[in-house]
């Protein structure tokens, strides 16, 4: 055996170089007509115009719950803002025809249950807070 043996080897996995490259086959063709793209949210004016109110809000939230309830309050209070803006567009999504439009009610809707519930545990967990420190 010599060492041309070893270097003229092609690479692992790699065809033979003698070898005729083999030919895919294409996938079978479909019967579903193709989906149009779907726009991205931000293509659509009422999202851009919406997005600074929403920040607005979302700060007032949070000053006001940190300065009634400390951290926690402001934790609390981000929380309960994006519950109202998912739960707002729950209802509007549910309205819709689309049955897409009802699928991303749904899970605005379970977003919003998880905002309230982290909400309300962040607002216990604020009072118990303040509970301990009017007990020292």
């Amino acid at each position: 055996m010599d060492v041309d043996d070893y270097t003229s080897a092609a690479p692992m996995g790699a065809p033979p170089a003698d070898s005729e490259p083999q030919q895919q086959s294409a996938a079978p063709p479909t019967t579903e007509a193709p989906r149009p793209p779907v726009a991205a949210p931000a293509a659509d004016p009422r999202v851009q115009e919406g997005a600074g109110a929403q920040l607005l809000w979302v700060g007032a939230a949070m000053v006001g719950g940190a300065a009634l309830l400390g951290p926690y309050g402001a934790g609390a209070a981000i929380a309960l803002a994006g519950a109202v803006r998912n739960g707002l567009r729950a209802r509007e999504l549910y309205r819709h025809p689309a049955p897409e439009a009802r699928r991303e009610a749904g899970r605005n809707l379970t977003l919003t249950i998880v905002g309230i519930g982290l909400a309300g545990i962040g607002i216990y967990n604020a009072l118990e807070r303040r509970q301990k420190d009017d007990e020292k």
